[in-house]
């Protein structure tokens, strides 16, 4: 596997063995989970969380076929879709985040009183 590719696919969000499935299940086509961890080099039980995982980002599809499920990997063109999702999540977050940010030394200080004593003081 080309590791110009894996890297560029691991800078969009995808794991390591994420980006070994899916490139495996590009070259193979539809086919079965045993063939397609095989040829990404990744423990079979492994491959059927990160095919679920890959399958809930909408880069992998299934066909059940009588008894079998066979994946495959939907058009590389959709990772556009997963880089732009990841976009507008930090656009929407980062408003909050600027709030949140603790850079300010001087602080107004809200101090609670009790009794005449106290305010005395």
């Amino acid at each position: 596997m080309d590791t110009t590719i894996t890297s560029s696919l691991k800078q969009v969000g995808l794991s390591e063995k994420e980006a070994a499935v899916y490139i495996a299940a590009l070259e193979l086509g539809q086919d079965s989970v045993s063939n397609i961890s095989k040829k990404a080099g990744v423990k079979r039980p492994t491959t059927y969380l990160v095919l679920d995982e890959l399958q809930k980002r909408g880069l992998i599809n299934t066909v059940t076929n009588e008894h079998r499920t066979l994946y495959g990997a939907e058009d590389p063109s959709k990772l556009h879709g997963v880089v732009a999702e990841k976009s507008r999540a930090l656009t929407t977050v980062l408003p909050y985040l600027e709030a949140i940010n603790n850079r300010n030394e001087i602080k107004p200080r809200v101090r609670f009183y009790e009794g005449k004593n106290s305010v005395l003081r």
